[in-house]
Order: C-alpha cells, then structure tokens, then sequence
C-alpha cells in the first residue's frame, strides 16, 4: 500500500467477506523486529503506515488477523504487506 493522501491504497485494512458473520476481529502489524507496530479491533479501522506518529520506513511488515465467527469458530490469517512510500 502507498500511503500518499491520494486517496488509492492509503491504509493497509481488512475486509472479511461476510463481516455479520465476525463476531470478534483483531489486527496486528508487526516491523521486521517483531515488535507490534499497530493493533486495532475495529474492522473500519487500517494501520495509516506510521509508527507512533512518525511515517514508517518502505519496506515488508507482517500482519495477524484474528476473528472469532459467531458460531465461535476462531479463524487466523498471516500474511505481509509491502509499504510503499
């Protein structure tokens, strides 16, 4: 994604494919350390590439998403996204 205010893939979010369905849902963002860079547990919600406040480096991070369905079935995906400045 490219962050550039240009209104075309400028947050990095999730879309489920029947979010009725989702009863619990969590994203993570990860730098290349490991260290959790943004988390949020709304699904309106998408990490803005920046890191406290400050643009965040080009390069590949890691994300986690996590969602318990209403059948309380729980559901992990994992996976990188690639930032683009």
């Amino acid at each position: 994604f490219s962050p550039n205010h240009d209104g075309i893939n400028d947050e990095f979010k999730v879309f489920p494919s029947d979010e009725f369905a989702v009863k619990s849902f969590e994203l993570k963002v990860f730098d290349r350390w490991g260290d959790m860079i943004f988390g949020t547990m709304n699904m309106e919600e998408g990490w803005d590439g920046t890191i406290r406040g400050q643009k965040a480096n080009p390069g590949v991070y890691v994300y986690i998403v996590e969602t318990k369905l209403i059948n309380n079935e729980k559901a992990i995906v994992k996976g990188d996204v690639t930032l683009i400045r």
